[in-house]
């Protein structure tokens, strides 16, 4: 009985992880192809990106402040429907350059502030006896799931454009997430057990 509910804590925390590193791939790969096509000049690409990497320093340290006083949950959810929101309007809704610039930094913000929560989750997640393969394993299983997700994008943008492509997967995963996140227990100020 024992082993077959520390089966269960590995099995199931790891959609959560898939979908956040599909999200990873789609916020910080195939998102700049977007900005590199939509742009017209080469110096406000590099100024875009720049912003964008700062946004992503950024928003593991604030979503890690969030997640230590809110809860991982509510960083998990906070950031699918944000992130999501935006990387629609970033492949979909036409705009200036400058105006690129400005969404630039609360997408890579919202796409990267879940992920200071994703190790204390899982850490969470399982009981002592097997927390290290426990989280090795949901980790890496979670990685190498989201890490196809851009072979699938690049098939998937042969047959409709490649921002439609983008927001088709990122939709799937946010929403795969914010349901995966919906239906985990908060563990935020609870003690670990053993």
């Amino acid at each position: 009985m024992q082993r077959a509910k520390a089966w269960l804590h590995i099995v199931l925390p790891w959609p959560m992880v898939a979908w956040c590193e599909r999200l990873y791939f789609a916020q910080f790969g195939e998102i700049e192809l977007c900005m590199v096509k939509h742009l017209c000049r080469p110096d406000q690409d590099s100024i875009d990106v720049g912003a964008n990497n700062a946004s992503r320093m950024l928003g593991p340290t604030v979503g890690g402040w969030l997640a230590d006083r809110y809860g991982r949950k509510f960083v998990f959810m906070a950031s699918a429907i944000c992130a999501g929101s935006l990387a629609y309007v970033y492949t979909h809704v036409p705009f200036s350059n400058n105006l690129m610039l400005v969404l630039g930094f609360p997408l890579g913000f919202f796409a990267s502030a879940y992920y200071s929560a994703i190790l204390p989750f899982l850490n969470e997640a399982f009981p002592t006896a097997v927390r290290g393969s426990g989280v090795g394993f949901t980790y890496n299983a979670g990685r190498a799931i989201g890490g196809g997700f851009p072979f699938l994008v690049g098939a998937v943008s042969a047959v409709m454009p490649l921002s439609d492509a983008i927001s088709l997967f990122a939709a799937a995963s946010y929403g795969l997430m914010l349901a995966t996140a919906a239906c985990m227990t908060e563990t935020n100020g609870t003690a670990l057990r053993a």
